[in-house]
């Protein structure tokens, strides 16, 4: 949740490689979702700390999904270890 080191996770290619790629499934199945009447989907993201990569990379995804005009609840399971 800190910017400084979410800049960093963010500016890694690694990340920036994942993000394309979980913004085009996210395009693909969110709407099949839907058309099923499913009112939520699941997503984990997880890493090896879970404090550092996995957040940065998880509220990233809540802004894109915003921006789409889509919901996100986020819960980081590892900050308050």
């Amino acid at each position: 949740l800190d910017p400084g080191v979410s800049a960093f996770v963010l500016e890694q290619p690694a990340a920036q490689v994942m993000l394309g790629h979980l913004d085009r499934l996210f395009a693909d199945v969110l709407p099949l979702a839907e058309a099923e009447g499913k009112t939520s989907v699941t997503i984990a993201i997880g890493c090896t700390g879970g404090q550092h990569r996995s957040v940065a990379l998880v509220e990233d995804l809540r802004a894109r999904l915003a921006t789409a005009g889509r919901d996100a609840y986020v819960s980081h399971r590892d900050i308050p270890r």
